[in-house]
């Protein structure tokens, strides 16, 4: 699964934080920041079940007073079918 998101240009980017389940995932923060234009991460769902996904980005602009703080989250539903090999 990938989830990404695009950051607009005007805006440089102090930290970005991912979350499944309230755990945090690679901390894409560590990254330069013409990755971070186009934050995003890749996660493995071994199991059937429900995800909460949770984005959060700290920001500031020229024309900004304050920092912007960006958040959402995302449920996902996931059915996880086992793959078996075999001769049919």
């Amino acid at each position: 699964n990938r989830i990404q998101v695009s950051i607009p240009d005007f805006v440089k980017v102090l930290s970005v934080q991912w979350l499944v389940n309230d755990k945090p995932i690679t901390p894409l923060q560590a990254l330069p920041e013409d990755q971070l234009r186009e934050a995003g991460f890749f996660h493995d769902y071994v199991m059937s079940g429900e995800y909460k996904v949770t984005f959060k980005l700290i920001a500031v602009c020229d024309t900004c007073i304050q920092p912007i703080v960006s958040t959402f989250a995302l449920q996902l539903i996931l059915n996880c079918q086992p793959f078996r090999l075999g001769v049919h």
